[in-house]
């Protein structure tokens, strides 16, 4: 079975993990749920890129409280 792959960020006709895909196959990996994409690689791109992206609001967030 062929393993469903995360369309990339920056990339036209790239997945996540740096495969090439064809025309055909990047515009159905853009209709891709994230639950269905099975490439390990890819999920785990994904996951690191929302914990960045998320970092900056939890900060300003809950600023840091200094200890007396």
């Amino acid at each position: 079975m062929r393993r469903r792959h995360m369309v990339s960020f920056k990339e036209h006709k790239q997945t996540l993990c740096g495969h090439s895909a064809t025309e055909q196959e990047f515009r159905r990996m853009k209709m891709f749920a994230d639950k269905d994409v099975t490439c390990k690689r890819c999920l785990n791109l994904y996951n690191a890129h929302l914990e960045r992206s998320e970092t900056p609001l939890e900060t300003n967030t809950h600023p840091l409280k200094a200890k007396a």
